[in-house]
């Protein structure tokens, strides 16, 4: 069994939409995870309740409200109950998480996991009747377009020490995914499981939390940017690494390690 862990914005206009339409595949993953949701956003204790999923409140908070990542993954740490935890963001439907996960962990003991995406557009929930996984995926392989592997929506990993060390950046803003699989590669073998993980995101429009940009004069939101870059330029050690910098990768029959020659190798 593994855990997933989110910490979900406020369940308000499309957020309410892709959000559940998230937690609906969550909840049908093959075997069902246990499902983490963190943090005091309206809806959310609600999401929990509705999906069976369990609720964290009181996650520490940037002074603009994002969510603080060292506070979210020592929470989940503390609250799973499986020996394999998965990060996800709460806009991401997934198939075949569960199964790639356990193979990793059978075949390599600690290791992290990650993969690349397909960004779709979604403007209603999905229904979720008979043969919804095909349909799914037809759909995101019709509409949908490769995100590039630079953008990391879930991390995969045993539960323990590994992400101990992890900085006070804040979720929704970059850096945070590149530093945590370059301190990652030091330590366990990276897996990359694009081939066999429907990882499928729903695009939206960055909200109050999730916006940042400098040249429209929101300097706040622009703050938050900065303050994971600089945290990622104070304390990075190793190269900022993608999806493709990966180890190993995982197929639908075997897991095998590439040709070494990436930056952190």
């Amino acid at each position: 069994m593994i855990t997933l862990f989110s910490v979900p914005c406020a369940f308000e206009g499309y957020r309410n939409v892709i959000q559940r339409n998230a937690l609906n595949t969550w909840a049908r993953l093959t075997p069902r995870p246990e499902i983490i949701l963190l943090g005091d956003d309206p809806g959310v204790a609600e999401a929990a309740g509705e999906f069976g999923c369990v609720h964290v409140p009181g996650v520490a908070v940037s002074p603009r409200g994002r969510p603080v990542l060292s506070d979210v993954f020592a929470k989940a740490r503390a609250r799973a109950s499986n020996g394999l935890l998965c990060w996800t963001n709460a806009d991401m439907m997934f198939l075949h998480l569960p199964e790639a996960v356990v193979r990793c962990a059978r075949e390599l003991g600690d290791f992290l996991m990650v993969g690349g995406r397909i960004d779709i557009r979604l403007d209603k929930e999905w229904s979720f009747g008979p043969g919804w996984e095909e349909k799914l995926c037809e759909f995101a392989c019709r509409t949908g377009e490769r995100h590039s592997l630079g953008a990391m929506d879930y991390f995969a990993y045993r539960n323990g020490d590994l992400f101990d060390a992890m900085l006070n950046f804040y979720v929704g803003v970059p850096f945070w995914d590149n530093w945590a699989l370059s301190y990652a590669a030091q330590r366990v073998p990276v897996v990359d499981a694009t081939l066999v993980v429907a990882a499928i995101h729903q695009e939206h429009e960055r909200d109050a939390r999730h916006g940042y940009e400098a040249r429209s004069g929101h300097q706040e939101e622009w703050g938050d940017y900065k303050h994971n870059e600089d945290l990622f330029k104070e304390h990075a050690k190793y190269p900022r690494a993608h999806i493709s910098d990966a180890e190993w990768t995982l197929d639908d029959e075997e897991l095998y390690r590439r040709a070494r020659g990436g930056p952190l190798l």
